[in-house]
């Protein structure tokens, strides 16, 4: 069972389905109330196709670093192409151990509060949820991700607010928004889902996961990858574009490079889930 977290109350993802659990509070906050709302069952999702899915970045947010070339610190291997690329722990770069700091994953440039990616599926879609992850920690810090832009805090650069936008309008999905827009593009589309967890985990921490010591290969291939899943209202209509929006990351300690006052943000992979037809 896992913990994820609506607008609305809490969401308790069961084998079964995912149901939304609304819990009442008194003045004094202890629970009074509670309501269970179904929804999808897992038998009614299916993750769509990533040879289906495309990712852009129409705000301009995210490094664009090829492995020959080195960003902040040294680093390579950053852009939007690697949230879709089927690694969800952050294994390519282990794969690869030419150069250590090839990270194959998605990071912006700092005051990206705000930042979005988006995400075109082939044919509108009835949308059941959005999964974001993490890259895994690796114990061995000469292998983890603490260079450049994510010095200090690799799991302080990870969401812990999200929003899901949603259009079928060309137009609007064509147009470049970035943080200087005239008129804010949120005006323009529909919120779908959103997704908080308290920035300073006094509450439940989706990035919390056992880390792995070493760069041995099958270790990787054995982990557990780690992530949060955006749980979409449940509606019949059908969509063809989703922004994916950080509202806020985690700031939960505060040193010298500390990301509070930075605020980069990163993720390192993303899946969608639909109704079945």
């Amino acid at each position: 069972m896992c913990f994820l977290t609506h607008p609305l109350g809490d969401i308790t993802s069961l084998r079964e389905g995912i149901c939304f659990v609304l819990r009442s509070e008194d003045a004094k906050g202890n629970f009074v109330r509670t309501r269970i709302y179904p929804g999808l069952s897992q038998e009614s999702m299916r993750q769509y196709g990533r040879d289906s899915l495309s990712v852009s970045d129409p705000g301009g947010f995210s490094q664009e670093y090829a492995e020959d070339e080195r960003a902040n610190g040294g680093i390579s291997a950053l852009g939007i192409e690697y949230l879709i690329d089927g690694d969800n722990k952050g294994i390519r770069g282990i794969e690869n151990q030419e150069y250590r700091r090839m990270y194959y994953t998605y990071l912006t440039y700092r005051d990206a509060q705000g930042s979005y990616v988006q995400l075109e599926l082939e044919e509108p879609q009835v949308l059941a949820s959005v999964r974001m992850y993490g890259a895994i920690s690796n114990a061995d810090s000469q292998w983890d991700f603490d260079d450049g832009d994510f010095y200090y805090g690799y799991d302080e650069r990870l969401p812990n607010h999200v929003r899901l936008w949603v259009t079928n309008d060309d137009a609007l999905a064509a147009k470049p928004d970035g943080k200087d827009a005239e008129d804010h593009w949120t005006e323009n589309w529909t919120l779908l889902a959103e997704f908080y967890q308290p920035a300073d985990r006094s509450g439940d921490d989706w990035t919390a996961h056992d880390p792995i010591n070493g760069n041995d290969y099958d270790l990787w291939v054995a982990a557990k990858p780690y992530y949060a899943d955006i749980v979409c209202d449940i509606v019949e209509e059908k969509f063809k574009y989703i922004r994916v929006e950080t509202v806020d990351h985690f700031a939960s300690w505060f040193l010298v490079g500390d990301n509070s006052k930075d605020h980069f943000v990163t993720y390192h992979e993303l899946e969608v889930y639909v109704k079945k037809d």
